[in-house]
């Protein structure tokens, strides 16, 4: 029996899921994160929470910024967790306990802006 069976309609597979995405670019209306995925995943998933890695980490600083991912994943155990960072504001260790937070999370990291890049160079269209 394969993932989907008669019960279970694949499309709606996810609309029962809660996905954080904590990016960069929140509140960049240009930004890949904001323009593309949100309204996608909005459309996906259930619930779709968003952190805003940029305002903590400048209004707050790094520490701070770690501190409330981590408290957001504590709070609210998404099932998928999309990570978009910039530069080097979620710490390892950060990382490290999340699997420990919430150990059913499946979590895509994407870091920096080199895919966006690429695919701007290569003709992909957003």
């Amino acid at each position: 029996m394969g993932l989907f069976n008669n019960q279970i309609n694949k499309k709606d597979f996810l609309k029962n899921k809660k996905m954080l995405l904590a990016t960069w670019g929140r509140g960049d209306k240009d930004s890949l994160q904001c323009r593309d995925f949100i309204p996608l995943f909005e459309k996906m998933f259930g619930e779709l929470i968003i952190l805003p890695l940029r305002n903590y980490y400048y209004f707050y600083g790094k520490k701070e910024l770690n501190a409330k991912f981590l408290e957001t994943i504590k709070k609210e155990k998404p099932d998928y967790l999309l990570s978009c960072n910039r530069y080097n504001e979620v710490e390892i260790d950060t990382l490290k306990k999340i699997k420990e937070i919430s150990p059913q999370t499946k979590t895509i990291l994407e870091n920096g802006e080199k895919v966006q890049s690429f695919l701007r160079v290569n003709g992909f269209n957003f």
